[in-house]
């Protein structure tokens, strides 16, 4: 009973590490298009 308890966890965690992975990976996609349109406006980060 317990070995199905860790599976039904372990596919759970892992499962919600794919979800993760999924949305940084289009997150990424967006900065990349955000920051091109932004370099083609000719705007450029302020550094402090």
């Amino acid at each position: 009973m317990s070995q199905i308890i860790g599976h039904m966890l372990n596919s759970a965690f892992v499962d919600t590490l794919d979800n993760d992975l999924e949305f940084l990976r289009d997150m990424n996609e967006v900065l990349d298009f955000v920051l091109k349109k932004l370099n083609c406006l000719r705007f450029h980060p302020v550094e402090k």
